[in-house]
């Protein structure tokens, strides 16, 4: 997937890498009691820009730092020891089509980083929000994460 905006010009796949994403650690606000506050404060630091700003940032280190190096500093940025959720949300153009037929649903397939325990992928298209999780066999319940993914959707639609 390439990372680069509409108007961003180039190759589609630089010498380095195509697959360019926003690494962006986000505080989870989970002492606070209400869910819109909570999806507030997430919102605050998570925006788009924040997350154009990381996605230059990383091009920036594929593209100018030797290969050796960047590879250990995306191993410790995406240490499993130091992320609790890895999630992921892309927001699919509409209308949509492909080979000339109207989608009307659209679901991600998450990948599940090395060493990483889960990894979720949160689709919007046709005001649909549609969420995608991939859990390993070391997982602790992870049914419970949906659950409640489910309940916070439900509780900012009312």
């Amino acid at each position: 997937m390439d990372t680069r905006t509409t108007g961003q010009g180039g190759i589609a796949i630089t010498p380095r890498g195509g697959n360019q994403f926003g690494l962006l650690r986000v505080p989870l606000p989970c002492s606070r009691p209400d869910g819109t506050d909570r999806l507030t404060a997430i919102t605050a630091t998570a925006g788009r820009r924040h997350i154009e700003r990381r996605r230059s940032a990383l091009r920036t280190l594929i593209d100018h730092t030797p290969d050796h190096l960047a590879s250990r500093l995306l191993r410790r940025r995406t240490d499993p020891a130091g992320v609790v959720l890895t999630a992921s949300h892309v927001r699919a153009p509409e209308p949509m089509t492909v080979l000339g037929t109207p989608v009307i649903e659209l679901t991600a397939i998450p990948w599940l980083p090395p060493g990483h325990t889960c990894f979720t992928h949160l689709t919007t298209h046709n005001r649909t929000a549609r969420l995608s999780a991939l859990t390993s066999t070391s997982a602790h319940n992870p049914q419970q994460l949906v659950q409640q993914w489910q309940r916070a959707c439900h509780e900012g639609d009312a």
